[in-house]
């Protein structure tokens, strides 16, 4: 997402600096016991303004959680993903943050009273519908390995009630639009009841999202059976993957919808709109803070290069 943000920054503000910095970045620091410090003196040097960091990805949880950042003069935001996992070590870091804006709606008043909803979204330049054939009935695009063990025991019952459903491990990029393109139902349930990319990125393909009821906002984002399907049971689950194989052009509907409320409300250009809008506020509460129009992206893009 790091780098996703970074793309889009460059794209509105051409006469504004933007750096990423952090593992794969621009400025290339890798992870270890004084990235931080590192970090925060490139900050301090460019003399940027705006400093963002981005969690996407954890090669440590010490990096992304405990080492606290040495004093940095700009202002200073924290998009958090994954709070559904590391709730604790998050709350402890945010004070250090002018504002703090967090993906799950549940949690957003744990980090006090800088912090503020920001729920994912789709990057339009990755997640496209790729107009080609609907081929796979069902499909499932994402990370089986031992912390989603509900999930994987959920897809191997799901193997034999419907042995055509497409299973992809750890896709990303054009790679992953694609098969989301090419599948009429994309199943989704999440780790933790967590809002994740998977929604934002499947229904930005055009393909009909079937997911668990998440909560952390997702209702209020998407209507259940206007724009997405919901499911609380594996008999719902199996009950509507086979309504809707049944009933395309209710299918098509619902999936359309989806697509065009996610390309209206749910960019990543959405996003950043959200943050400019609380730069203003931030610039007035610091005083003395002048702007010489550069931003810093800091985050682990590793996963979003090209």
């Amino acid at each position: 997402m790091a780098e996703f943000v970074n793309i889009a920054l460059r794209k509105r503000y051409p006469n504004i600096e933007v750096f990423g910095c952090g593992p794969n970045n621009e400025f290339h620091i890798s992870d270890g016991p004084r990235s931080h410090k590192k970090i925060a003196e490139l900050a301090n040097r460019l003399k940027v303004d705006v400093f963002w960091e981005i969690e996407s990805g954890h090669v440590s949880k010490e990096f992304q959680f405990i080492r606290a950042f040495p004093p940095i003069s700009a202002v200073k935001l924290w998009w958090v993903n994954d709070s559904h996992q590391f709730l604790d070590l998050m709350v402890a870091k945010a004070p250090y943050f002018d504002r703090v804006f967090v993906s799950m709606k549940d949690d957003v008043q744990a980090f006090g009273k800088n912090a503020f909803w920001l729920p994912g979204s789709a990057s339009l330049d990755v997640a496209l519908d790729f107009n080609v054939p609907r081929v796979h009935d069902i499909s499932f695009v994402g990370s089986m390995d031992s912390v989603h063990s509900k999930r994987v025991e959920i897809i191997n019952m799901l193997k034999v009630d419907f042995p055509q459903i497409n299973i992809k491990n750890n896709l990303f990029l054009d790679d992953m639009a694609f098969e989301y393109s090419s599948t009429k139902i994309v199943f989704n349930l999440s780790l933790n009841r967590d809002l994740n990319y998977r929604v934002f990125e499947a229904l930005a393909c055009g393909a009909l999202l079937l997911t668990d009821r998440i909560g952390n906002g997702l209702l209020d984002l998407f209507e259940d059976g206007k724009d997405i399907i919901v499911y609380d049971t594996y008999e719902d689950l199996c009950q509507k993957i086979k309504y809707y194989l049944q009933h395309e052009d209710e299918r098509k509907a619902i999936a359309k919808s989806g697509q065009l409320k996610v390309k209206k409300y749910h960019t990543v250009d959405n996003r950043i709109d959200s943050v400019i809008n609380q730069l203003s506020d931030i610039f007035n509460e610091k005083s003395g803070l002048a702007p010489n129009h550069s931003s810093f992206i800091s985050g682990n893009s590793s996963k979003a290069l090209p």
